[in-house]
């Protein structure tokens, strides 16, 4: 019975432990478009009519469930606008790099809302941090 008792005890604290390291929760919709939500200061999710409704402090995830192809839990951002509502204040400069450093974006945040971009790697830099953000392609069967 002991035994039973620290297996589980040391299987939740194992879950509760590397749950602190998760900083995004991320949803995939059927055309394959990707938002995260920071994670840090809590994500309510909520069920209406069919639709879900995933609220971070300051992002809004809105879809059909019928649309929801993906949901999971990363340690990275899939999305600039991820990176930016984690790190950036209202009326910080933002520039977006390539990873061959070509700039792609340069705009205020709060003024400007992030472009889209393709699948690939780049570098966010704003408020005096310069984060690596990682968008992945997917292709839908």
């Amino acid at each position: 019975m002991k035994k039973t008792l620290l297996l589980l005890a040391s299987l939740a604290f194992a879950a509760v432990a590397s749950a602190d390291a998760v900083k995004y929760l991320t949803f995939r919709t059927a055309n394959g478009t990707e938002q995260s939500l920071p994670v840090a200061g809590g994500v309510d999710i909520t069920f209406n009519d069919g639709e879900i409704v995933a609220t971070a402090p300051g992002t809004v995830f809105r879809a059909s469930l019928t649309d929801i192809r993906d949901m999971w839990f990363s340690y990275e951002a899939s999305s600039i606008e991820a990176v930016l509502t984690d790190c950036a204040s209202s009326g910080n400069r933002v520039e977006i790099f390539t990873s061959d450093g070509r700039s792609v974006a340069d705009f205020m945040w709060g003024e400007s809302t992030a472009p889209v971009l393709p699948s690939g790697f780049y570098l966010v830099r704003t408020g005096g941090r310069t984060q690596k953000v990682f968008i992945k392609g997917c292709s839908i069967n």
